[in-house]
């Protein structure tokens, strides 16, 4: 809701899907959550990383550990965030880049 006024939205239901729009669609932006159904969120960011390196992802999740973040920067997330602060710190990810 927040982007979208802004940018084109795509989405995906799971990490399954989330990978299949990354194959088909040029993106700027992946935000990823670490709890969804199918495949995690980790698993999910190594699989969009060989299809697109470059990609700015940044993860966005309320089940967030020191271990999933450390993990998040081992495959390049650009920011991770904890919810429910989502909303301005989101804006101020976007902007950095």
């Amino acid at each position: 809701m927040i982007l979208k006024p802004h940018f084109n939205i795509f989405t995906a239901e799971n990490g399954y899907a989330a990978i299949q729009v990354a194959g088909q669609t040029d993106l700027d932006v992946i935000t990823l959550d670490l709890k969804m159904p199918g495949m995690a969120g980790i698993e999910t960011l190594k699989e969009i990383r060989g299809i697109n390196p470059d990609v700015m992802v940044i993860i966005i999740t309320g089940y967030g550990t020191l271990q999933s973040a450390i993990e998040g920067i081992r495959y390049g997330v650009f920011d991770y965030i904890s919810k429910p602060s989502v909303s301005r710190r989101l804006c101020r990810s976007l902007t950095k880049r």
